[in-house]
């Protein structure tokens, strides 16, 4: 808190005092990422015997409680050149890329051989064994 507190009195322009905020801020997210781990990893060896209980445990890592939306708010249109804010538009931009990218791999990938049912079944001939009763 004191290092918040002399950055802000520097008016942010304290490159010393930012660095040593920022330092100190990253040992402190190192810190509770490592708490975090140590605690979860003592969680599942206590529980690796009661399945009800781990699952509750697997559940808390993998859900919260806000669903987080990754989306952007802008979004540069290669055909328009510009930038979108506007859903609809960036829709249709992501909607473009994914059908170019697929017709782009389409024509990278060599067309497979087509053999015909007869022919693979010549070839698995050889290798089965036939019993005659």
């Amino acid at each position: 808190m004191r290092l918040y507190r002399a950055l802000v009195r520097s008016g942010f322009s304290s490159q010393k005092a930012c660095a040593k905020y920022q330092m100190y801020g990253n040992k402190l997210t190192l810190l509770l990422e490592i708490n975090k781990g140590n605690y979860y990893q003592s969680q599942y060896l206590s529980f690796r015997k009661d399945s009800a209980k781990m699952w509750k445990l697997i559940n808390s890592l993998i859900s919260s409680k806000e669903k987080l939306l990754c989306l952007p708010e802008k979004l540069f249109d290669p055909i328009k050149s510009n930038c979108t804010s506007n859903p609809e538009a960036m829709s249709n931009i992501f909607d473009t890329y994914f059908v170019s990218m697929g017709q782009q791999l389409k024509s990278k990938i060599s067309p497979q051989p087509t053999i015909h049912i007869q022919q693979k079944l010549m070839a698995l001939k050889s290798h089965l064994f036939y019993m005659i009763l």
